[in-house]
């Protein structure tokens, strides 16, 4: 399907489920500046990409025979991986006979990814996986995307789910994913991309001619992977002090939710750590949970009160 050469990591650059995790949008890229500096371009067959009035042009400088064509890829997903392993990869596409993927979880080699395609030649929208060089089909329904229409277009992976949304700029963004795959995420690097290829229902040769603009990543909230330490103490006054520390600095501003005999607290993540307190409490112990992420080794803890 993808066909991806080897990667020079010299010089690199590239581009995720009807979970609740909450999730924090970074623009990567709107091309306003012009430019591609910070994109990897892998020329796969005929593949050329330039800017044009602030959009990203992915496009063949002659008819394709084959199916992959061209790609960029994010370089600074690939330097942080663990901000861009689990969230939602979100772009503005339009395409003439030309199908647009968003790939996530790149390796660099290209042999593994989770991908989102959407052809306008049968409005197909599709999610699937490459392991080690393979293409696996998840799911898939129709979307209406046509040729020459502007849509956002959103593929979505939290741990080993896989999910994508689509719609027409000035439509409303649907509630839940029109196609959700449970268990088929690929996890690995956390590269992400743009891609082109030929439709499969277009016969060779094809000219293939797309555009990508307004890129973004949310990134999601803290799973439980990313939780270095859970611990409470209570302090002499029955005020019972909770801390989460994360293993990096990537979740600053998002949410970890708590709960402390039955009383819910969110917490916000200040750099690395999350903490609070509540008071008073009386003398005796008690469980202090970690909700959000849920199911973490190390909790529930128990706090005593002297």
């Amino acid at each position: 399907m993808f066909g991806m050469q080897s990667w020079n990591r010299v010089a690199v650059v590239v581009l995720m489920l009807g979970c609740t995790s909450a999730l924090r949008a970074d623009l990567i890229d709107n091309f306003d500046d012009g430019d591609v500096e910070g994109w990897y371009f892998d020329d796969l067959e005929s593949g050329a990409a330039e800017v044009v009035d602030g959009e990203l042009r992915l496009f063949s400088t002659a008819p394709v025979e084959g199916r992959g064509c061209a790609s960029m890829s994010w370089l600074g997903s690939f330097d942080d991986k663990p901000a861009f392993h689990n969230g939602t990869l979100r772009a503005r596409v339009r395409s003439t006979d030309t199908a647009v993927l968003l790939l996530a979880r790149l390796t660099e080699d290209g042999q593994n990814c989770n991908w989102v395609v959407m052809r306008p030649t049968d409005g197909l929208l599709a999610i699937g996986s490459v392991r080690f060089g393979n293409v696996t089909l998840l799911n898939g329904a129709n979307a209406g995307f046509a040729n020459d229409q502007d849509w956002f277009l959103e593929l979505t992976v939290i741990d080993t789910a896989v999910s994508a949304k689509a719609w027409p700029v000035g439509g409303e963004k649907p509630e839940v994913p029109q196609v959700f795959h449970a268990t088929g995420a690929v996890s690995n690097e956390g590269g992400v991309s743009l891609y082109i290829e030929r439709p499969t229902d277009l016969p060779p040769p094809v000219s293939l001619d797309a555009y990508f603009d307004e890129v973004e990543f949310d990134h999601a909230d803290p799973q439980c992977e990313d939780v270095k330490k859970f611990k409470g103490r209570c302090k002499g006054s029955g005020k019972i002090n909770a801390k989460v520390v994360l293993t990096s600095e990537d979740f600053d501003g998002r949410i970890v939710t708590i709960d402390l005999a039955g009383n819910v607290v969110e917490m916000q993540v200040s750099g690395n750590r999350a903490k609070t307190s509540v008071c008073c409490f009386s003398p005796g112990t008690y469980d202090l949970s970690l909700i959000s992420p849920a199911g973490c080794e190390g909790s529930p803890v128990q706090v005593t009160c002297d």
